[in-house]
């Protein structure tokens, strides 16, 4: 046998083995594919949505997977994950008319009263049937009627839990009502005692949140945020937080971009006694990109005023920017980072801790398992140096703070959720009084409305 008939021999045996190996994996994609089309018309939908993830995952390019997984998403209430399959198929198939009407449902489910219209209108530029160009219309003619009206949408936490070190919640350098991934700045309460406090706790949260499309009229929107939380120790009422935060703003869209002109007033109670208000500007741009992911940065600058005239000479002015990128990786992995930088200076006076200086990084991150549950996760970490000489200590007072955090989440219904959470948090300090732990476990119910 000469060479070439050699190379040739064996270049054709190289073919075959490819294409026997490509011929069976399309035979196990087909039988994949025909289980899980399955379980969607058995109505098996949380099943429906798993095994289409898989299949998507091992083709993101097939357009019957993407637009069966998008289905699947929807009929689990993943709106915001069926949204972005629908976009990804537009990416591979600009004219595909079905996942601009779904698109166009979506939005106005949302109301996202804008952009439902304008997928509704593309689709209509398609030449679609008679009938489904009746069925436009007839969504064209709601948005027409309802999208300058107002919308009302919150979230209820109700939760129980247990804290080992209860009164240093306060004093930490940030506290937050969970399940609602909102840091709220530490408000430097010195300790009312150097005890622990050790007990249980139950928890409320309220977030309602009011908007008005008034795009065509004056080209923004007016956004109203009410944030109310409770945290209750039967026995140890000196250390209940009652705080409230009133957030009114007005919302410019530009193609991916959306800002955010807001002012911030909060408001808390620690123990009886009015304790501290605040108030501000908050303003807040957003970038929103398929590929990129969501990139947002927000500054505040507010004035901090203390109501107990033993704390007076802690008033301040505070300033914070909030570097946030949030990223959906594939259909069930989200990543969230934040790096926060924080500067609080006096008034006046002589009082020591107050001014400081702070950097810190969290990184969180969410995956979605089958049957509805969602792990959680977040890590974080914050330094901060203080400005003034407290006689009393050798050196500048500087704070380590570290927190790490975990949770599940099941999905009972559409609307309600229940989580269990477990943190554990740590912060160091050069000077001993302002060093603590503390681990803390919840259980919520999160109802949306």
């Amino acid at each position: 046998m000469s060479l070439t008939d050699s190379i040739i021999k064996t270049f054709s045996t190289l073919l075959l083995a490819i294409g026997l190996l490509f011929s069976q994996q399309l035979k196990a994609d087909e039988t994949d594919y025909k289980q899980a089309l399955k379980l969607f018309n058995d109505k098996q939908y949380d099943s429906a949505y798993q095994a289409f993830t898989k299949l998507v995952e091992s083709d993101y390019g097939s357009i019957k997977y993407n637009f069966l997984l998008a289905r699947s998403a929807t009929l689990t209430n993943r709106l915001d994950e069926a949204i972005i399959v629908y976009e990804r198929i537009l990416i591979l198939s600009p004219n595909n008319t079905r996942s601009k009407l779904e698109l166009g449902k979506l939005h106005y489910q949302q109301a996202s009263y804008t952009l439902s219209e304008s997928y509704f209108k593309s689709a209509l530029r398609d030449n679609v049937p008679l009938q489904v160009e009746e069925n436009i219309q007839l969504f064209l003619a709601k948005i027409k009627k309802t999208q300058n009206k107002s919308s009302l949408t919150g979230v209820l936490i109700v939760g129980i839990g247990h804290d080992t070190n209860a009164n240093s919640a306060p004093y930490a350098d940030s506290w937050y009502a969970p399940g609602l991934k909102d840091l709220f700045g530490g408000d430097g309460i010195a300790y009312k005692n150097t005890k622990e406090v050790t007990n249980n706790f139950h928890q409320e949260t309220a977030v309602i949140n009011h908007y008005y499309d008034a795009t065509d009229e004056y080209g923004f929107g007016i956004k109203n945020n009410l944030l109310l939380y409770s945290k209750s120790l039967p026995g140890e009422s000196d250390y209940n937080i009652l705080f409230t935060r009133y957030t009114p703003s007005l919302i410019f869209a530009i193609e991916d971009y959306t800002l955010e002109t807001a002012l911030e007033y909060n408001y808390m109670h620690y123990g009886p006694d009015p304790y501290l208000q605040s108030y501000g500007i908050a303003p807040k741009i957003a970038f929103n990109s398929q590929l990129l992911g969501n990139i947002s940065t927000q500054l505040k600058v507010l004035k901090k005023q203390y109501q107990q005239t033993a704390d007076q000479e802690r008033d301040a002015l505070y300033t914070e920017l909030n570097i946030q990128y949030q990223k959906l990786i594939g259909s069930k992995f989200s990543l969230s980072i934040n790096t926060i930088l924080q500067k609080e200076r006096k008034n006046s006076g002589n009082r020591y801790d107050v001014d400081y200086d702070s950097i810190s990084l969290l990184i969180a991150a969410n995956y979605e398992l089958s049957q509805g549950w969602r792990l959680g996760g977040s890590a974080g970490i914050k330094e901060t140096a203080y400005i003034d000489n407290n006689p009393l200590f050798l050196d500048r007072r500087q704070d380590s703070h570290r927190q790490l955090a975990l949770s599940a989440t099941k999905r009972v219904s559409k609307s309600l959720s229940a989580q269990i959470s477990a943190s554990r948090t740590l912060n160091e300090s050069n000077q001993e009084p302002y060093a603590y732990d503390k681990d803390v476990v919840t259980l919520n119910l999160i109802k949306r409305f």
